[in-house]
């Protein structure tokens, strides 16, 4: 999910476009699909650390990709590979990323 993927109507309605890399997630057992790898598909900006390295998708990497998309939407800077094309340097990044956010996203009380 992106920021590229959501519109607002003049009601203040939002919708979410591009449904292109959707699939299921349970089989007609209700049990959870095999994971595999299957390669990267998609917008390495936004994308999930699991799908950079082309693992199945889960409804964890739409929350991780949605976090994303808010943090470009607020200050683009926050993210520290806003500016880098390459998908293995973005993978790299958002692996040590995830390990030690930056100080301006962590909260103080």
């Amino acid at each position: 999910m992106k920021p590229e993927n959501f519109r607002c109507n003049k009601d203040g309605f939002v919708y979410i476009l591009d449904f292109g890399l959707t699939m299921e997630y349970m089989n007609m057992y209700e049990e959870h699909k095999t994971q595999g790898y299957f390669g990267f598909q998609g917008t390495p900006f936004c994308a999930s650390i699991n799908s950079l390295d082309g693992s199945t998708m889960s409804r964890r990497d739409d929350i991780e990709s949605v976090a994303y998309s808010i943090m470009q939407l607020v200050d683009v800077t926050l993210l520290p590979w806003y500016q880098i094309n390459d998908i293995n340097q973005i993978t790299k990044i958002k692996k040590e990323f995830e390990k030690e956010p930056d100080e301006k996203l962590v909260c103080n009380n």
